[in-house]
């Protein structure tokens, strides 16, 4: 059955509403200063559509503080539940709440109970471990719920905030997709550990997003967190978001071989940038999960500023060659001084792979230089099967007269879609016209996306780069020169 929709993106015009038999409501208020009046009319009106199956409600940006939150929470407890809503959505962001006034959501959330989706945005608020208290206390009532996205970054919630957010979610029996979002809070080592402890009753998750950047929750944290994803055997897709958490090698071996427990996984995001997980990190995290990955075929890493070094990179090549289906390989490096070996060997492991059909490599400042670079570009065009490249070679010192960037694009033969950052090097104008000549001749390539700002080039020839670029009209171009040189 066509379920009713209407969309509402002003106050006045939802108040002034008349149909109130809609099943999917959509109002967003995004940034509109609504203030706690324009909150408790709000709720007010709300409390009229009975059929609703479908809410959408974004107040982010309205000046609401605890006492807006508080009315929208009170308003709706004068009436009957919202008995047949399934899927609610209630962003609150950036509205100076308290944890009194996540109270007011807390029974703002009890009307509805048997919602099956559930989202609510609560970042850049002011709420502590009290105001996750009352949270997950409304949550754990919630039995239906399947999909649980909680957006509470920015906050100032610490252990024992952690501990009652993993009670509630812990308690949610068929609970498949999950999120929680606790980026710039501080539940430190013992609010992770406690978390793994909940995930290890989560036993029918499919999707599962942890973002803790800058928690430092350290390797105590992550081996916790491990042990909760041993449980979790239906995993298809994992995100773990780990930046800045002072995590370093002794925790990587049994990193992996958790991650062996997930024996569906098939999409797997890490990032593990500005930690301490080094050389010896990424030989045992290889030997534990690379080498024993059977059904990965979507696979983002970052290891920015890890101090991995040339053999780390290596290391982290010979082993993804191994994986015999990832179709889309996505690595960060910036920032590792691999220079031109590590870069040269981690592309002529990846060669061998023969399912890798969309590649994305980021090597900015990784001090490889005009030889890394070379070799680069002469070593992919033996990726048979690769029909996406992304290619960001930023800050890398590259310039020298006698390199050709382009000269080896045209044996990317089954190639489709091209990208290249050249940005913050020294490239010269005869080598950006040989860049377009080359270019000119790749007749497989259908998009093409050209960055080269902050090099040698003058504002002249940037003109006519431009103007060559454009006539090739079967590309979509993006190119970005720097307007400022002169």
């Amino acid at each position: 059955m066509r379920q009713n929709k209407k969309n509402y993106y002003n106050l006045q015009d939802f108040l002034l509403s008349i149909v109130q038999s809609d099943s999917n409501l959509q109002i967003d208020l995004n940034n509109s200063n609504i203030g706690v009046q324009g909150a408790s009319d709000l709720a007010s009106c709300l409390s009229k559509y009975k059929n609703l199956q479908t809410l959408f409600l974004n107040l982010s940006l309205n000046n609401l503080g605890t006492e807006g939150a508080l009315v929208l929470g009170e308003q709706l407890q004068k009436d009957k539940d919202f008995i047949h809503i399934e899927s609610l959505v209630i962003k609150l962001c950036s509205n100076n709440i308290q944890d009194e006034g996540v109270k007011g959501l807390s029974s703002f959330l009890n009307k509805f109970p048997h919602v099956q989706d559930l989202e609510i945005d609560l970042v850049y608020n002011e709420i502590g471990d009290d105001g996750v208290q009352y949270l997950s206390s409304s949550l754990r009532n919630k039995q239906n719920i399947s999909t649980l996205k909680l957006d509470l970054a920015f906050n100032k919630i610490q252990e024992s905030g952690a501990e009652n957010l993993s009670s509630a979610f812990a308690n949610l029996t068929k609970l498949q997709n999950l999120k929680i979002n606790l980026l710039k809070n501080k539940i430190r080592h013992n609010g992770a550990s406690i978390l793994g402890i909940a995930l290890q009753k989560c036993n029918l998750l499919t999707t599962l997003e942890l973002q803790l950047y800058e928690n430092k929750i350290g390797s105590e944290g992550l081996k916790a967190l491990s042990q909760g994803l041993t449980n979790c055997k239906l995993l298809i897709k994992l995100d773990l978001l780990l930046r800045a958490n002072e995590i370093d090698e002794t925790c990587m071996k049994n990193f992996g071989q958790s991650l062996n427990q997930c024996i569906t996984l098939q999409n797997l995001t890490i990032n593990f940038c500005w930690n301490k997980i080094g050389y010896i990190g990424v030989q045992d995290f290889c030997s534990s999960y690379l080498m024993q990955s059977p059904k990965l075929k979507d696979f983002y890493l970052n290891l920015d500023n890890n101090n991995i070094g040339s053999k780390g990179v290596a290391e982290l090549g010979i082993n993804l060659a191994k994986c015999a289906n990832i179709q889309t390989l996505e690595l960060e490096i910036y920032l590792n001084s691999i220079k031109a070996l590590g870069a040269t060997n981690l592309v002529s492991a990846l060669v061998k792979s023969q399912s890798v059909s969309k590649l994305i490599l980021y090597f900015g400042g990784a001090e490889i230089g005009d030889i890394g670079a070379k070799d680069l570009c002469q070593q992919l065009p033996n990726c048979s099967n690769l029909k996406y490249f992304h290619l960001s070679l930023h800050r890398n010192s590259i310039g020298d007269d006698t390199i050709s960037l382009g000269s080896y694009l045209v044996e990317y033969k089954n190639l489709r879609e091209l990208s290249l950052d050249f940005q913050f090097n020294k490239i010269k104008e005869d080598q950006a016209i040989d860049l377009i000549i080359d270019l000119k001749k790749c007749n497989n390539i259908q998009v093409l996306r050209l960055i080269l700002r902050n090099n040698q080039i003058q504002k002249v020839l940037q003109q006519k780069l431009e103007t060559e670029l454009l006539k090739l009209n079967r590309l979509v171009n993006l190119f970005q020169f720097n307007k400022n040189y002169n």
